[in-house]
């Protein structure tokens, strides 16, 4: 997950929707990548990320002026996937976002048997679902 914190209980309840996906093991890890300042902002958010062995990188804000947040995003997406294994499968998504675990069953289960991921959408074919 990358960017700014917007609530903190609609990410804790992503968490714990997700939670049997990683105890089933479709889901390996959580990596959250944001900040510095953004989960010390809500009260028990880093316990939360804890309970859940998030993996928490947090990176201050770079001094560049851009429209809008492209350049954080970037360099937050690239320090979310240092320490990956090469043939990782990595499902990039937002703190606010939800994506319905059955989906990502299906994706993580055709990963592992298709060179191909059969979805609705070509854009789902890659190793890199955004």
């Amino acid at each position: 997950m990358l960017g700014l914190i917007r609530s903190a209980a609609q990410l804790g309840s992503i968490l714990d929707l997700y939670k049997p996906l990683q105890d089933e093991g479709t889901i390996d890890r959580f990596r959250l990548v944001t900040w510095t300042d953004q989960v010390d902002r809500h009260p028990g958010l880093r316990k939360k990320l804890d309970e859940h062995g998030a993996e928490l990188i947090e990176l201050p804000p770079i001094p560049v002026k851009t429209q809008g947040n492209i350049i954080q995003q970037m360099r937050q997406f690239y320090h979310g996937l240092l320490g990956l294994d090469r043939d990782a499968y990595v499902l990039k998504t937002r703190t606010d976002l939800v994506i319905e675990p059955d989906f990502i069953r299906t994706l993580a289960r055709h990963k592992k048997y298709h060179e191909k991921v059969t979805t609705p959408h070509r854009v789902f074919q890659g190793k890199i679902w955004v």
